[in-house]
């Protein structure tokens, strides 16, 4: 799961404009994942949209990156 970039997203105010084009694919596997809410892309065979919007962060990626933040802080404290 693309845990750095939810925990961007989490600092950032929303919604924001990903042009990445693997940041995109992130973002496509956090909305399956139900963490996000965002607008992706259509791929067309004639034009390509080069960004995709995300608009919130769920209940279930705030919970995430809840763990994620733990699990940031415990490694931190082991060095």
């Amino acid at each position: 799961m693309p845990m750095h970039l939810l925990h961007m997203l989490g600092l950032s105010a929303l919604p924001v404009c990903i042009t990445d084009l693997a940041d995109i694919e992130k973002v496509a596997r956090l909305q399956s994942a139900g963490m996000v809410t965002a607008t992706l892309p259509k791929w067309r065979e004639s034009c390509r949209a080069v960004w995709a919007t995300v608009h919130s962060i769920t209940p279930r990626g705030h919970k995430a990156l809840g763990r994620f933040k733990q699990a940031e802080a415990a490694n931190a404290s082991s060095l």
